[in-house]
C-alpha cells in the first residue's frame, strides 16, 4: 500500500517528521544580479496568525502574484501536508496517483535493455523496471502538476485557514 510519503519521494526527499514550519514561501522574486549592489526582493508567506505589522493581503492579490510561477516539489508536498494545499482537484490527483501506485505491477528484470529518449534528446538503455519507474513517476507528475495548475487558474488552491503576508526590500547592499 503505497502512501503520501512515498509518493513525495518520487519527487524530493520528504519526511514529514518535523513540526510545520511558522510560515510557508508561496512566491519569491529577485531581481539582484551578480555584481550589482542594488538589492530587490518581494515575497508571499503564509502563516496561522499575522503578527502586529504583518502586510496582510487578500486572496486575489495572492492569486495575481503567483499566476506565473512554476509547479516546485519541493513545496507542494509539504504545502498538501500541512493544510495549505487545499485545492479540490489537486487532493483528488494525489488519491488518483496513490491508487495508480497501488495497483501498479513493475515488470520483471529480464537482463534486457529499453531504449529511452529523454527530453533533451538523450538516449538511454535501461532495464525494464528502471524505464517503468521513471514513465510512472512522468505520468504522475503529469497528473499533479495539471491538478494543480487547474486548482490556481480557479483560485481555489490555497486554503482560506492562513493568512497571506506579503514582504519586500530594496536599496543598495553596503555588504558588496
Amino acid at each position: 500500500m503505497s502512501t503520501f510519503l512515498e509518493l513525495a519521494n518520487r519527487f524530493r526527499t520528504h519526511t514529514f517528521s518535523k513540526p510545520a514550519d511558522e510560515s510557508h514561501t508561496l512566491w519569491h522574486k529577485d531581481d539582484n544580479s551578480v555584481g550589482n549592489r542594488y538589492r530587490r526582493w518581494e515575497n508571499i508567506a503564509a502563516k496561522r496568525e499575522a503578527e502586529e505589522g504583518d502586510n496582510v493581503i487578500d486572496m486575489e492579490r495572492v492569486y495575481e502574484c503567483v499566476k506565473f510561477s512554476a509547479c516546485d516539489w519541493s513545496y507542494i508536498f509539504d504545502q498538501i501536508h500541512y493544510g495549505l494545499i487545499t485545492g479540490p482537484k489537486t487532493l483528488a490527483a494525489v488519491e488518483e496517483c496513490l491508487d495508480i501506485l497501488n495497483n501498479d505491477e513493475p515488470p520483471e528484470d529480464d537482463g534486457t535493455k529499453v531504449r529511452h529518449v529523454n527530453r533533451l534528446g538523450g538516449v538511454n538503455y535501461l532495464p525494464k523496471p528502471t524505464y517503468h519507474d521513471w514513465n510512472l513517476t512522468d505520468r504522475i507528475g503529469k497528473i499533479l502538476s495539471t491538478a494543480f495548475f487547474a486548482d490556481r487558474k480557479d483560485r481555489n488552491l490555497y486554503s482560506e485557514d492562513f493568512v497571506y503576508v506579503y514582504t519586500s526590500h530594496s536599496g543598495y547592499s553596503r555588504s558588496t
